[in-house]
């Protein structure tokens, strides 16, 4: 095994073994600020000396802490959002930011089907049903996803992914973007609107910015079909949550499959109690396979910007 480079790496909060095992194998020091006691002292103390910090999207970074390390040269963040770091104000002090794109796009992909298939075929509830002893009689009647609508809001590499799905369930894919994409052969809808009002199952795969705050509020869901689904692995932050649970109760829409929600960790909501709901706890990109290479991506920018080269996934 190479020995590391003689190289700093300031991690915030806490990470997973699989990505601080590779920082320091990589790294010969590795502070870990979550496990430092008095981390104002620590900063004060260390906070000019350090040029390169490893974050995450669950943990972002703030312009204050930004503002702490005043020799600070590159973010390197395990994710491909990156929505909780103050990007621009990094930009303006000339730091440079890494994210880990692409690497998780299968993950992300076989999840949105995942849960697709679960609302649609009543897959927890069929659980229950064999796992209580109430198999006496037919399970009721399910959703079939063949010939059905597929709306895809947001067509990057992750909406690309779950449309090769959809299609291969057969699907009819249409999608919505900022602008559309020359390269897919997928029904451009022009507005979210009409997107909204001819899927069968409305998938949400866009990034969380500003502008898609709550994109989908009540709205966008009363243009929904009474027999149309949610699916959402974007960020919680694209569903005014409220507005979703309104819909929900008055069946306004069939029902939704969440990955991801307004507030995380989420341990309370009306959404528990809703058996046309499937909820799963942020893990889209979380098997080892993924978890791993996002953390070789990580070490790999960073390997890239101690040695002076150009970075591999530069925002």
């Amino acid at each position: 095994m190479a020995n590391p480079l003689e190289a700093t790496v300031l991690v915030l909060g806490e990470q997973s073994e699989i990505f601080l095992g590779l920082l320091k194998k990589h790294f010969s020091t590795i502070y870990q600020l979550a496990h430092i006691e008095n981390k104002e002292e620590f900063l004060k103390d260390n906070g000019a000396e350090i040029i390169a910090v490893a974050t995450s999207n669950n943990v972002g970074m703030s312009k204050e802490m930004i503002d702490a390390l005043p020799k600070l040269q590159i973010i390197a963040s395990f994710g491909v959002g990156y929505d909780s770091i103050d990007v621009d104000y990094a930009k303006q002090r000339g730091i440079q930011v890494t994210n880990t794109p692409n690497v998780l796009n299968d993950c992300v992909a076989d999840t949105a089907m995942m849960l697709t298939y679960a609302v649609a075929r009543q897959l927890i509830q069929a659980n229950t049903y064999v796992k209580k002893g109430q198999w006496t009689s037919s399970f009721p009647l399910t959703t079939s996803l063949s010939k059905k609508v597929c709306g895809i809001l947001g067509m990057g590499n992750i909406g690309e992914a779950i449309a090769k799905r959809a299609e291969a369930a057969g699907m009819e894919i249409i999608y919505h973007n900022r602008t559309q994409k020359n390269h897919v052969d997928y029904q451009y809808i022009a507005t979210l609107e009409e997107l909204a009002k001819q899927a069968d199952f409305l998938i949400l795969a866009l990034p969380s910015t500003g502008e898609t705050q709550h994109i989908i509020n009540a709205n966008i869901l009363d243009k929904m079909k009474p027999s149309a689904y949610l699916i959402n692995i974007a960020r919680g932050s694209v569903v005014d949550e409220k507005a979703l649970v309104e819909s929900l109760k008055n069946r306004q829409i069939a029902g939704a499959g969440l990955d991801v929600f307004e507030t995380e960790p989420c341990t309370e909501s009306p959404l528990f109690e809703m058996e046309n709901v499937v909820l799963t706890p942020h893990y889209a990109s979380g098997t080892h396979e993924t978890r791993l290479a996002m953390a070789e991506l990580v070490c790999e920018n960073l390997i890239h910007f101690f040695n002076k080269e150009p970075l591999v996934t530069p925002l």
